[in-house]
């Protein structure tokens, strides 16, 4: 996450902040989840490139349906690679909170992707 907007998010108050973590992820769903297009290494073949790519995809479209402060969580801890304490000074929450809320959010998201991947209506 630029610091810029780290900053911005830790002079809100705790509802400004979590409001504006859903707002931009309602926004950055669709862009900043896109990740760039992987460059084949040579040792890389287009079918590995592409299962991975697919992949990528599957975990994005699991990850959207996530509730809004499970997504947020799992956005700024791992896409956004903020520590655990600033995730939960960014949502107001004890870090204690936020690491069982991220254990549980992996576990729903592992649940959705291994549902799906054997047929299963998610």
């Amino acid at each position: 996450m630029n610091e810029h907007r780290h900053v911005k998010l830790l002079q809100l108050g705790v509802e400004g902040r979590q409001a504006l973590v859903v707002e931009i992820l309602a926004v950055d769903v669709a862009a900043d989840f896109r990740a760039p297009e992987p460059e084949l290494a040579p040792s890389q073949s287009a079918e590995a490139l592409a299962i991975e790519h697919l992949e990528a995809e599957r975990v994005r479209a699991a990850l959207v349906r996530l509730p809004d402060r499970d997504r947020a969580m799992m956005v700024l801890r791992y896409w956004e690679d903020l520590p655990v304490e600033a995730v939960a000074r960014t949502l107001g929450m004890s870090d204690g909170a936020v690491r069982v809320a991220l254990m549980r959010a992996r576990r729903t998201l592992g649940a959705m992707l291994a549902m799906e991947e054997s047929g299963v209506e998610v």
